[in-house]
């Protein structure tokens, strides 16, 4: 069956290009082969597939059939989220915030994230509401922070839900209420966040 992917690869098709990629990264009915792999994912990111994009870039981020190389993970990414992958979109922006391949830059890291955000990607939404908080990149604002967190929350970031739990224990950014902050630490806690867990639990037993 890989023949016919590689022919439709050559024709200009790009998710035949990722599904060849994808057959060597996995080793299904071809010998496993991480380099050849990559050479397909390139083929469909050239060719528009944004995944493809990103697959590329993390293999150049994580030296997975490539050298270890921060600057083309960048710009694989860099192409990916311009053509709207999500994942794509929120790796610059970890780039940006981390300073590799990139100069360290939370304003670009912010816009990446939101960007990724507004794709819907919960983790970035609440790197987003992260960077409000600490005012890095953006002016320290804890009821953008704390929208920016309800976002990620209602994504099923659990961490998140746990940020929102706290703003309201605190009454940043939000009228203070234990009862709200009691349901956020819930569900925090439901998603799999320990942090959140033992705040439902202290707060439980505090009242």
């Amino acid at each position: 069956a890989i023949k016919y992917y590689k022919k439709d690869c050559d024709l200009g098709y790009r998710l035949s290009c990722a599904t060849v990629g994808d057959l060597y990264k996995k080793g299904y009915g071809v010998k496993q082969d991480y380099q050849m792999a990559i050479e397909y994912f390139k083929k469909g990111c050239d060719l528009g597939d944004g995944k493809s994009c990103a697959v590329v870039g993390s293999s150049y981020q994580f030296s997975a059939g490539v050298k270890r190389d921060h600057q083309k993970a960048y710009e694989y990414y860099k192409k990916g989220c311009d053509l709207d992958d999500v994942v794509s979109c929120s790796m610059v922006g970890y780039l940006y915030q981390e300073g590799e391949g990139v100069k360290q830059d939370y304003q670009m890291a912010y816009e990446y994230y939101k960007k990724a955000c507004d794709l819907n990607d919960g983790l970035s939404c609440s790197m987003v509401g992260g960077l409000y908080k600490e005012g890095k990149g953006v002016k320290q604002d804890y009821q953008k922070a704390s929208e920016y967190y309800k976002k990620a929350c209602d994504l099923d970031d659990g961490f998140s839900c746990g940020m929102v739990g706290y703003l309201y224990t605190r009454g940043y950014g939000v009228k203070q209420d234990y009862q709200k902050a009691s349901e956020y630490f819930k569900k925090g806690c439901d998603l799999g966040d320990e942090v959140s867990c033992s705040l439902f639990d202290l707060l439980k037993f505090k009242n």
